[in-house]
């Protein structure tokens, strides 16, 4: 299990998910950030990873797209179009 509590750091410092990526020994370049919030897009951006922004969590369009996610999407369907 991984979460907030996992490190001693918080998102958007890109250790959460690059400390993720080492322990489950995962390739970099085949990793992408799904988010809802601030913290989550700037997160893949210093992480040198890709982001997608869901548009049914806790922030509205403009928030979302005030921080440039690479992909925003409406369902989860949209999410497997683009991983795939």
């Amino acid at each position: 299990m991984w979460g907030g509590d996992s490190i001693d750091v918080k998102k958007p410092d890109p250790r959460t998910i690059l400390d993720l990526i080492k322990l489950t020994e995962s390739d970099i370049s085949k990793t992408v950030m799904i988010g809802d919030s601030a913290n989550d897009f700037l997160c893949a951006r210093t992480a040198g990873i890709p982001s997608i922004a869901v548009m049914y969590g806790f922030s509205d369009a403009a928030q979302i797209r005030q921080y440039s996610p690479d992909f925003v999407v409406e369902t989860a369907q949209d999410i497997v179009d683009i991983v795939l």
